[in-house]
């Protein structure tokens, strides 16, 4: 079953990225990056039983683990958006200027995947260990003991990557 959810999730992420980059975003679609995030946020799946919808019961409330400040850091808004699918526990915010951020929480033996997968080069000084690749859409993945946390961002690469790293430890201090 986990295997059946590696697949399928990343497809159907792809699918409520590009419904929420429709919305209020002028730019064509990311392309290869937009497809390599929502498949990134797909394998930080846990693997939990959650009875078909919805985070698993072991999976944190993503939308509480993120600062708001730190949202609004990055995007300018910070009013989340429930955003998990089987098994995976997700939060999607909508920034003023069209960027979105997706975050999603599983475990930290999806990391290795999601870095080989995704060809993400390895960051120093966020949580125990972090990744992070893309242009169009910006993904950071870091894990900090069992748990893993994964960032995207669309728009464009943040100017200001440490304010992304500083954002991304500040939730994992969180888990």
């Amino acid at each position: 079953m986990v295997n059946l959810r590696r697949a399928v999730l990343p497809a159907v992420a792809l699918i409520a990225v590009a419904l929420l980059g429709a919305c209020g975003e002028d730019e064509p679609s990311g392309g290869k990056d937009a497809v390599a995030s929502e498949a990134a946020a797909g394998a930080a799946d846990d693997g939990g039983d959650d009875g078909g919808d919805g985070a698993s019961k072991d999976a944190p409330d993503v939308c509480s683990i993120v600062p708001a400040a730190g949202v609004k850091r990055l995007l300018g808004t910070a009013k989340p958006r429930d955003a998990s699918v089987s098994g995976e526990s997700r939060c999607e915010y909508s920034g003023g200027g069209g960027g979105n951020l997706v975050v999603a929480y599983g475990p930290a033996d999806g990391f290795d995947y999601w870095v080989s997968t995704f060809q993400a080069k390895p960051v120093g000084g966020v949580g125990d260990k972090a990744a992070e690749w893309g242009d169009t859409i910006y993904g950071l993945m870091a894990v900090k003991g069992d748990h893993a946390l994964q960032f995207a961002l669309t728009g464009s690469t943040p100017a200001d990557k440490a304010v992304v790293h500083k954002v991304m430890n500040e939730s994992l201090e969180s888990l």
